[in-house]
């Protein structure tokens, strides 16, 4: 295929106006075709000529995509002018690495176009396309990217990078070839095809609809057939109008300062500007599990630890000066859940390793505890197997009138070193029964007579007492605290010992601590359970001790 270089004495030309798709384009942000025509010189010409056209509004953005044939030569071909409409028009993109060229052109119009022609008028005398396309809601005062490709073979492809969010890629190519149809790729709309019968092709694609990535990100036009024809390919990014750029200000940045373990949180920052401000933590640290969205300013997610975190978030758009909030701090508190609050949960002890959490039915599992059948405390009463039950969620021991009751001894969980926490209740009960929960030492023999009784009841049934025994006898050997609290109601009590010291724990809080090296245990230590009977001559209610489970962390 050659193309004349002359035009002949007679020259027919074919202008159509046509759009190969409803228009106007609505797109993103205000930004829309007003008017598209297309116009095809199907014989050898100088000019190419659109329909003409009426815009409907002032300040509109005309970009003219315009293509035509050439000689066989690289670079030799190339629009020397676009007119029409009494408007300035200028070239923002050319490609003619190969034959023939593909080139943008654009002009802003300040007032309404009536019956506008647009001429675009090239090198010799070939067939050519022209496209011309009004926009509105377009920037008229910023240029978008541009880029030209081309290419001896292949299929036909493009790539800008844009720079703004919210902008529109358009196109336009010649195939010098031969005229075959486009298949454009995906996301893309073909807007206009000429078929010469020069064998060129002469064609106008965009993106179906502006891109919805933040800028700056890639943006491809592009074919995939024919993939073996010589191509020219300019792109063009059309820019959606934006007011005055503006200083973020935050309108929203006061979430609420409390939040829970493992329940969903969230809150959405919110900051004016122009453009639109993205957002990022600017000092401190989120509570751990939760996490800020930098384009959306929505900070959620689940905690998971309790405690206190501090941070500021920074909204910035580029603008100076970035918006910052003042300090926030949220606390996340421990999970209230049918356990109740758990010091394990409080401090993260991690996975159980041991314990019970008396899912059975019947006596106590033999395999992890050994019941009493003996006297009771210092002689007094009984402590009978037949105390206690367990009902596949709690275990019971129950004391009766005659002091007959119960206490029990882990046969798991036999180490130095841990934390245990139970969790307990008791009926209204007679000031003569204690319950208390023991750690009670592995080797009971002089001088390891160490004991952890970290949660014990007394003749005053309001309140709880911890002790801690650290020699065989004698109350001066003892450290101890006590806490009001109503022991019919269910409760965690849980017991840390560590090389550092022991310290316990009433759902979750610490209400006691040892630090002395002097006063630690010095052998492994195990769990007892006891309802101990404290008689004083009078009569003696029935009473019981409740156990809803029992868990050991390392």
């Amino acid at each position: 295929m050659r193309r004349p270089i002359f035009a002949p004495l007679v020259l027919i030309a074919t202008i159509i106006g046509l759009t190969l798709v409803p228009l106007p384009a609505k797109a993103a942000g205000g930004l829309a075709t007003d008017k598209v025509v297309s116009g095809h010189q199907g014989t050898d010409s100088s000019t190419v000529v659109s329909p003409t056209f009426t815009t409907t509004q002032t300040n509109e953005l005309l970009v003219a995509f315009v293509s035509t044939s050439g000689r066989a030569v690289s670079r030799s071909q190339q629009f020397t002018s676009v007119t029409g409409g009494g408007l300035t028009w200028r070239l923002r993109q050319r490609a003619n690495d190969q034959y023939g060229t593909a080139e943008v052109w654009q002009a802003v119009s300040s007032g309404i176009l009536t019956n506008a022609r647009v001429t675009a008028t090239h090198n010799g005398s070939y067939p050519g396309s022209i496209t011309v396309a009004t926009f509105t809601g377009a920037d008229t005062v910023t240029d978008g990217a541009v880029k030209g490709a081309s290419g001896a073979t292949g299929a036909p492809t493009a790539t800008l990078t844009s720079t703004r969010t919210g902008s529109w890629v358009w196109g336009v190519g010649n195939d010098w070839s031969r005229a075959t149809p486009r298949t454009v790729g995906s996301g893309q709309t073909k807007v206009d095809e000429f078929l010469a019968s020069s064998d060129d092709t002469f064609w106008t694609q965009r993106q179906s609809a502006p891109g919805a990535a933040a800028a700056p990100s890639n943006v491809t036009i592009n074919d995939t057939a024919p993939t073996t024809d010589r191509w020219n390919l300019s792109v063009i990014e059309i820019l959606p109008a934006q007011g005055a750029q503006a200083a973020p200000v935050f309108t929203a940045s006061s979430p609420p300062g409390s939040a829970t373990f493992g329940s969903a949180y969230s809150y959405t920052f919110a900051a004016s500007g122009n453009p639109a401000p993205t957002f990022r933590v600017a000092s401190g640290a989120l509570p751990a599990g939760l996490g800020l969205n930098t384009t959306t300013g929505v900070l959620s997610g689940t905690p998971t630890a309790s405690g206190a975190a501090t941070f500021t978030v920074a909204a910035a758009n580029g603008v100076s000066p970035d918006a910052v909030t003042p300090s926030i701090t949220i606390t996340v508190s421990p999970a209230q859940s049918a356990d109740g609050t758990q010091a394990a949960v409080v401090f993260g002890w991690g996975p159980v390793v041991n314990g019970d959490e008396f899912s059975y039915t019947g006596a106590p599992n033999p395999l992890k505890w050994g019941v009493y059948n003996s006297a009771g405390h210092a002689g007094n009463g009984i402590r009978s197997p037949n105390a206690w039950s367990v009902d596949g969620n709690v275990a019971t021991v129950s004391g009766d009138s005659a002091g007959t009751t119960g206490g029990m001894s882990a046969k798991f969980a036999q180490q130095q070193y841990g934390r245990w926490e139970v969790r307990m209740k008791t009926s209204a009960r007679d000031p003569k029964y204690h319950p208390v929960l023991i750690l009670w030492p592995n080797n009971n023999t002089s001088p390891n007579c160490a004991e952890v009784d970290y949660a014990e009841g007394t003749s005053d049934t309001s309140r709880i007492k911890f002790f801690l025994h650290y020699a065989c006898s004698g109350s001066s050997f003892q450290t101890q605290a006590v806490q009001p609290i109503d022991t019919t109601q269910w409760h965690n009590y849980a017991v840390q010992w560590t090389p550092a010291g022991i310290t316990g724990y009433i759902d979750g809080v610490q209400w006691f601590t040892d630090t002395d090296p002097a006063h630690q245990p010095t052998v492994g230590m195990h769990q007892t359970i006891q309802l101990d009977w404290f008689p004083d001559g009078t009569a003696t209610l029935p009473s019981q001790m409740q156990i809803d489970w029992i868990r050991v962390y390392n």
